[in-house]
């Protein structure tokens, strides 16, 4: 009796050391490994402002959420932050796109204000990803972005000197496309959107940035401009070496300005991109050979953009507290169509406000701003902005490298 006893409590205390090493295998597998094997990346590290961005980690407790946390610091010393739990998986590995969460950065440490935006420092906006998982901290990585790359340069031409008043970026000669770019800016006046131009020339395309008043040797006020000006800088561009293409981007004011030159000059444009534009143009503010735009003769305001040669893409947002660019991108693209002008892309993002006109992605800008005595309110929300220039952002490029193709 008492052998057999012996052999019961063996038994049991055998099965109690293979269930200890059980559980010990299950506990192990669940915790994702050794700690010391955990890693926090963001990917790539340096690059422009519009590569795609990553978020990962590796070695994190399996089947677990992790606390994700993004933070930048603006031009201003503001400090901007995000966050979002995202579940490892079997592996205890994360592998998200960051740029949602760029798009909703918020500032902290002072009062919320429509006023305040995500401007990158010097042209560089340093990201810095934090991972936590309760209260475990997994680490952290930092990655910049650029708003202009390597051997990217500018130059400044005078009325004085060029005829023309505007800044002209280029690239690397070896990194050059045969499309040059035309850019506007709108209401503001002077260089209009360095962002974009920079960003562009980084992408390999010539971009002169034209001020066509409240600049040097230029009107002070949006009104009676010649489109002959516009015609100067469009031959001045086709002249460039390598040069073979002009495609012409407008925002705003701009965005009408582009569809009206494309369509008057229609063998000097050979594609049009407006952002936030509308149909029409505003009285008084156009002229050609000394007449006003529309002419007394002809006094509907509504842009022929059925004349405009090349395919021309649009960007309008649903809460514009500006003027109604999504009703004016609609509208543009219905008249090509009528014409049989099926190289028509128009984009309405229905939660964006005017600054989807800032064209560049990811980045939270300011939906106030105050321009000579004046307090204009965009509408929208920097996240909705931020997420529509994000999805624009490609088709644009899309359309250069079309018309790039398209002329050889």
């Amino acid at each position: 009796m008492g052998k057999r006893r012996f052999a019961l409590t063996a038994a049991a205390a055998g099965l109690a050391i293979v269930a200890a090493v059980a559980l010990a295998l299950v506990v192990g597998l669940r915790s994702g490994g050794d700690p010391a094997q955990t890693r926090v990346r963001i990917e790539p590290a340096d690059a422009l402002l519009d590569a795609p961005l990553r978020m990962g980690v590796d070695g994190a407790e399996r089947d677990a959420p992790v606390e994700l946390t993004l933070s930048a610091t603006s031009a201003d010393g503001v400090s901007w932050s995000g966050s979002r739990s995202v579940l490892a998986d079997d592996d205890g590995r994360i592998s998200v796109d960051a740029g949602p969460l760029v798009t909703a950065l918020h500032p902290t440490g002072v009062p919320d204000s429509a006023k305040l935006g995500l401007v990158p420092p010097n042209g560089t906006l340093e990201l810095r990803l934090g991972a936590r998982q309760g209260d475990r901290g997994l680490g952290t990585a930092v990655a910049t972005r650029e708003m202009v790359g390597p051997g990217v340069s500018a130059r400044d031409l005078t009325v004085a000197r060029d005829r023309l008043t505007g800044r002209y970026w280029t690239g690397p000669p070896r990194d050059r496309r045969p499309v040059a770019v035309l850019a506007v800016g709108g209401s503001e006046g002077g260089y209009g959107n360095a962002w974009q131009a920079g960003l562009l020339a980084s992408h390999g395309y010539p971009v002169l940035q034209l001020a066509y008043f409240r600049a040097p040797g230029l009107p002070k006020e949006l009104r009676a401009i010649p489109l002959e000006y516009l015609e100067r800088a469009l031959e001045w561009l086709h002249t460039r070496p390598g040069v073979k293409a002009v495609v012409m981007i407008g925002t705003s004011r701009g965005g009408e300005l582009a569809l009206l030159v494309g369509s008057t000059y229609p063998a000097l444009v050979e594609g049009v991109a407006a952002y936030v534009p509308f149909d029409a143009v505003g009285p008084g503010s156009w002229t050609r050979r000394g007449e006003s735009i529309p002419p007394a003769s002809n006094p509907d305001p509504r842009i022929p953009v059925e004349r405009i040669r090349g395919p021309v893409f649009l960007v309008g947002a649903g809460q514009d507290q500006v003027w109604g660019s999504g009703y004016g991108t609609t509208a543009v693209r219905t008249r090509r169509l009528e014409h049989g002008r099926k190289d028509t892309e128009a984009l309405v993002f229905d939660d964006a406000g005017h600054a989807v006109g800032l064209a560049v992605p990811y980045l939270p800008v300011s939906t106030e701003f105050s321009s000579n005595g004046f307090t204009l309110e965009s509408g929208g929300t920097r996240q909705a902005d931020a997420l529509a220039r994000t999805a624009s952002w490609p088709r644009l490029l899309a359309l250069l490298d079309r018309v790039g193709r398209d002329t050889g």
